[in-house]
């Protein structure tokens, strides 16, 4: 049955020790006192019975438990202990001194019920509740960027991986079928045992790789074929074709080749994490999280996919996200990475202004994108200031003159020196402010930086990253794409908590130093005027 504890009323005896033990400027005391979390009553009323069955953990309790773990970077077992010995905790959970919080089972089981979307409804409430504590200035203006996170599960090889779904296969299949697979295919049950364990990514011998994996390769289908000849139809069959179509391609002399397909599947432990690069030299393998952030270093949306996606592809999601919950922002700040023309005709159809150097573009040379294009005439008008008119051959073209172009005094910085031929994107006039945009942004970072001061992006982004990686997303403890969402989802809304708590403690000491300040300053002031009228009385 659904328990709700409504307000907790704790004893005396247990507020008079808490009291005096805890420090009421710590991280958890402060968010326990500035952020009600009542709104978790509405969003799991539906997940349980309200007149059967025994009374649940109280979900006010469980939601605390699990910013509790994310905090201290507990194990479910570990924060079972801490809730039972940790007084500072105990008072976060609103628990008596000599009560015990719950069994570590109850939280993970808490976890898995809430799911992304309960995780959302929960970080925007939160994020309502910061915006009206005022320490964000303004939501105007934001950074944008993606962190890596490395997958729980090992990353096995490709040959591992078929040896993997082959043993699935024969775990599954009848003994007569076991026997023909063993038969033909020169296999054990202690060999595959032995094939299938997890190694890494690069083993030291390519030449014992390649042989390893002809092999694995060729048992593969040589199961394929017993089991369809068989007629059989199952899921782990289903999994071991969909790992030889996108893995394995068969060249001319019979040789197997490995297709290096980014979004096949890379382990049959986590299926949803993919293969990516974050950097051309680091391979990451596991997920990646977009987030948006304030200067304040407030997170105001995240979206997770798997790591084999591309940065870019966050981009809308976020703002879609900021739109929803009302943080949406007017200008974005992003590395090269968002730096396509699709984003910015998108953040441009969402009115809001990307910044983010261009890719494949030198800003300090010409391109087509420089050229101005009438769209009501299709007319372009180059550099020089020479105006052709388009013509369709296949696409919309312009063509320049030969004789105009040789005495061009632009000649040499000109995009079109070989074939005089400017071939427009549909996206054109989008390019050309986002270059235009990328030139101004440069001269205003080199002004910052002759001055001392940071590119705002980096900065923010950064910080709040490194912030985050205490937290413990870097690396995710679930097995799948829907759970790593939610690991994700926890940790940016404790961040937010901390961050709002942190600048609260700071700007109350700001204030009561000025109050005390003040009050100095008044008292000298009176201490002079007695000191003068005393003075004038004994005159």
């Amino acid at each position: 049955m659904f328990y709700k504890r409504g307000e907790v009323k704790l004893s005396n005896k247990s507020q008079e020790i808490y009291d005096k033990l805890i420090d009421h400027g710590s991280d958890l005391y402060m968010i326990k006192n500035e952020f009600d979390f009542s709104f978790i009553y509405k969003e799991i009323k539906h997940r349980y019975c309200l007149d059967n069955g025994r009374n649940s953990i109280d979900g006010i309790l469980a939601l605390k438990g699990i910013f509790v773990q994310k905090y201290c970077g507990l194990r479910d077992r570990q924060l079972e202990r801490k809730g039972k010995y940790d007084l500072e905790i105990k008072y976060f959970l609103d628990i008596e001194v000599d009560e015990e919080a719950f069994d570590f089972t109850t939280i993970w089981k808490f976890k898995k019920m809430l799911g992304e979307e309960k995780v959302k409804s929960i970080f925007n409430h939160i994020l309502d509740q910061i915006k009206l504590k005022g320490i964000v200035k303004t939501f105007r203006r934001q950074a944008i960027d993606t962190i890596p996170i490395l997958a729980a599960a090992s990353l096995p090889s490709i040959t591992c991986l078929i040896y993997q779904a082959i043993k699935g296969i024969c775990d599954t299949v009848a003994d007569d079928i076991l026997e023909k697979i063993f038969a033909e295919t020169e296999l054990t049950k202690e060999k595959l045992v032995q094939y299938s364990k997890a190694r890494p990514l690069f083993r030291s011998e390519e030449g014992e790789k390649v042989k390893a994996f002809q092999k694995s390769a060729k048992r593969g289908f040589q199961v394929l074929d017993i089991v369809h000849t068989k007629h059989l139809k199952s899921e782990e069959i289903s999994l071991l074709e969909e790992i030889l179509q996108d893995n394995v391609s068969l060249k001319k002399d019979e040789e197997y080749q490995h297709k290096h397909t980014e979004h096949a599947k890379k382990s049959l432990v986590d299926k949803d994490a993919g293969l990516g690069h974050k950097t051309k030299e680091d391979i990451v393998y596991g997920y990646k999280s977009g987030v948006s952030v304030t200067p304040e270093g407030i997170i105001t949306s995240y979206e997770t996919t798997s790591m084999s996606h591309r940065d870019d592809e966050h981009l809308v999601p976020l703002l879609n996200m900021q739109e929803k919950n009302g943080t949406k922002c007017e200008e974005a700040d992003a590395d090269s990475a968002f730096g396509f023309i699709k984003n910015f005709v998108e953040a441009e159809e969402k009115q809001v202004i990307l910044h983010a150097p261009l890719r494949d573009f030198d800003p300090e040379k010409l391109s087509v994108y420089d050229f101005k294009y009438d769209k009501e005439k299709q007319e372009l008008t180059c550099a020089n200031n020479v105006k052709v008119k388009g013509r369709y051959a296949g696409a919309l073209s312009f063509e320049f003159p030969l004789k105009t172009c040789r005495t061009c005094p632009k000649a040499d910085m000109c995009p079109l020196a070989r074939s005089k031929v400017a071939t427009l994107n549909e996206n054109h006039e989008a390019a050309r402010k986002a270059i235009n945009r990328q030139r101004e942004d440069r001269e205003i970072n080199k002004r910052n930086r002759e001055n001392g001061l940071k590119n705002f992006n980096r900065l923010v982004v950064e910080n709040v990253f490194a912030f985050l990686e205490k937290l413990g997303i870097k690396v995710t403890p679930a097995y799948s794409l829907e759970m790593t969402k939610v690991h994700v989802g926890l940790i940016v809304t404790l961040s937010n908590m901390l961050k709002t708590v942190r600048k609260l403690k700071k700007l109350r000491e700001k204030e009561k130093c000025q109050g005390e300040s003040q009050k100095i300053n008044g008292l000298e002031r009176h201490i002079s005027v007695l000191g003068a009228n005393f003075l004038r009385c004994s005159v």
